[in-house]
């Protein structure tokens, strides 16, 4: 186990860490630990669960009624685009890694069923529900070993995959930058959607001028441009469009942002090379 992983599961077991192995308390009565109610003895009820003190004072049988404990499915959704590559300090992908192996790590010390899907223009890797929990390891060294440059993501075929391939109802975690919104509309009404949202500071709002190399990095095609403060400001007015059509998106589908990481960073000064990976057509950020 390499440093770096192993530093991401102390952090894991130290802030997430529960000891409610694979016990997710669900509104249906079973043979769980968490009480739920006395009611009157039925035939067919287990002597077992029977409250003694209450049958006695009330002279009726009575059991005890617990809520049952439920094993969930989960299914990790890894987004490896160009835009994982962008970061000054620290990439987009770094983050992204240590949310897949936290996610990894939780679910399978909880006992539950993982499945892992890696996707860009088609899938790079899946894995089938299990609960072995080498799985964390597995997930860790796929995604590093990914190329996020130069890739894009084709949110139809991933949308299509996740219907062939994932049929139990499950929880769908997406890890990505979402800088595309994609339509999950059909995917949330079989799955609890949730989403990983990674973003850069410096990606989101522009605050330099000058000559600067613009790559894109989902192509890796390069443009050399003056970055003047009409530009800066119609482009950060872009940004933040694209912030509000995503979330007007989450809401209409019912889906939840539970992480949104912006990395800090220092702002780009001009004359360097600054990677993007959506730029508006209108600005003539086009290749």
């Amino acid at each position: 186990m390499n440093n770096i992983l192993q530093n991401i599961i102390l952090k894991t077991k130290r802030n997430f860490y529960t000891n409610h192995h694979g016990e997710h308390i669900s509104y249906f009565n079973g043979s769980g630990l968490e009480f739920n109610e006395v009611r009157q003895y039925n035939i067919d009820d287990d002597i077992r669960h029977i409250n003694w003190k209450i049958t006695a004072r009330t002279r009726t049988p009575s059991v005890n009624v617990f809520f049952e404990n439920r094993q969930i499915d989960i299914a990790i959704i890894y987004i490896n685009n160009g835009g994982l590559f962008f970061g000054e300090k620290q990439k987009k992908k770094d983050i992204a890694l240590e949310i897949l192996t936290s996610l990894s790590y939780i679910s399978t010390n909880n006992k539950d069923s993982l499945s892992t899907l890696f996707f860009d223009e088609k899938s790079k890797a899946f894995f089938k529900s299990t609960k072995n929990k080498n799985q964390t390891f597995i997930n860790y060294d796929v995604a590093l070993n990914l190329e996020s440059l130069n890739c894009d993501v084709d949110f139809e075929k991933l949308e299509s995959f996740i219907h062939e391939n994932i049929k139990a109802k499950s929880i769908l975690f997406f890890i990505g930058d979402f800088l595309k919104m994609p339509n999950f509309k059909f995917l949330a009404k079989k799955y609890e959607i949730y989403c990983s949202v990674i973003r850069d500071r410096d990606e989101e709002e522009i605050d330099f001028n000058g000559e600067c190399v613009i790559i894109d990095t989902n192509s890796t095609l390069q443009k050399s441009m003056n970055i003047n403060n009409d530009i800066v400001k119609e482009y950060n007015s872009y940004m933040k469009e694209i912030e509000k059509d995503w979330k007007c998106g989450l809401s209409d589908r019912h889906i939840q942002q539970i992480i949104r990481r912006k990395m800090v960073q220092q702002s780009v000064p001009s004359k360097k090379v600054y990677s993007r990976k959506k730029f508006k057509k209108d600005l003539d950020f086009s290749f």
